[in-house]
């Protein structure tokens, strides 16, 4: 199958969005790659402004048999008809019950783009007396090279839906207007640049992975989570900022705390392994003759220090 083929083919469409939304809200496509593909599906990405939203999409029933009696059949196909009428909503498949959506238009229309979105989401809900449910949308941006900044907005908001989950909207402080209700915002938003927004997110990542380095468990997913943005957004971050990835980062750390063990304490090598973070003593044997130039045996004959 060719690129081309797989690009417009009807059933993988789905998924091909979504790779394409991984990449451009993980800032791994330049405005010309980004474009360029959009074109290729069918997608009209010129804008004076951008936003992301993220929204609950009810599962469907197990039984085929059940669909008609659901109600929550109706919220379903009543936001993705919504949401594919018009040319300024972008809907992106995400999970089993979390949709995304791109919003696009000029920038001055974007505080009424962002109200429709919310409201239809909460109309469709509340026609079918569904009270389960949440969106956050991120503030509007200009530039699509911005996109990013938007999706790591959105998914530290929708991320609150665990700390207030009696509340059904999340925005900004600085975009609270947009939605036009009193619970548009969680109480401890406030308002940053997107230069504080992602180094907000990198130091609760490097935060966390510090905590959890003796951890052999530690996971690109657990630190994104904690720091309320996806795997994809928070490599990138990692690439971007620290000129690293996560793996080589917490690797790094890791050997840092075997050597504190190694020189500190008299822990047999392959506890003093374990405690630093390393499940297989064989392996960091090896990772350490590897980076150190030594072993650690030899390492420890060198600088123990008790």
């Amino acid at each position: 199958m060719t690129r081309e083929e797989i690009l417009h083919d009807p059933e993988l469409a789905p998924y091909v969005r979504r790779y394409f939304f991984e990449r451009l809200t993980a800032g791994l496509m330049d405005r010309g790659e980004a474009l360029a593909m959009a074109r290729r599906l069918d997608i009209d990405l010129e804008a004076g402004g951008y936003a992301v939203a993220l929204f609950t999409l009810p599962p469907p029933p197990r039984a085929a048999a059940d669909y008609l009696s659901d109600p929550a059949a109706a919220v379903r196909s009543g936001l993705m008809a919504h949401f594919l009428k018009y040319a300024e909503y972008v809907s992106i498949p995400w999970e089993a019950t979390v949709s995304a959506v791109l919003i696009k238009g000029n920038e001055g229309d974007m505080p009424s783009l962002i109200r429709r979105c919310v409201n239809e989401v909460r109309d469709q809900y509340a026609a079918a007396s569904l009270a389960d449910w949440h969106i956050a949308v991120s503030a509007p941006v200009r530039r699509l090279e911005d996109l990013p900044r938007c999706w790591e907005e959105a998914s530290r908001l929708w991320a609150m839906r665990y700390i207030h989950p009696e509340q059904h909207v999340f925005l900004p402080a600085r975009a609270v207007d947009t939605a036009g209700g009193e619970e548009a915002a969680p109480e401890n938003t406030t308002e940053t640049d997107g230069q504080a927004e992602t180094g907000g997110a990198l130091d609760r990542a490097l935060a966390y992975g510090q905590e959890h380095i003796s951890d052999p468990d530690l996971s690109l997913g657990g630190a994104a989570a904690h720091a309320g943005v996806t795997a994809g957004y928070l490599s990138a971050l990692f690439r971007r900022e620290l000129d690293t990835t996560f793996t080589a980062w917490v690797t790094a750390r890791r050997m840092e705390r075997a050597r504190e063990l190694l020189a500190e304490t008299d822990l047999p090598v392959g506890q003093a392994a374990r405690e630093a973070g390393f499940r297989d003593a064989r392996y960091f044997s090896t990772l350490f003759r590897k980076t150190q130039g030594c072993t650690p045996t030899q390492f420890r004959e060198r600088n123990y220090n008790v």
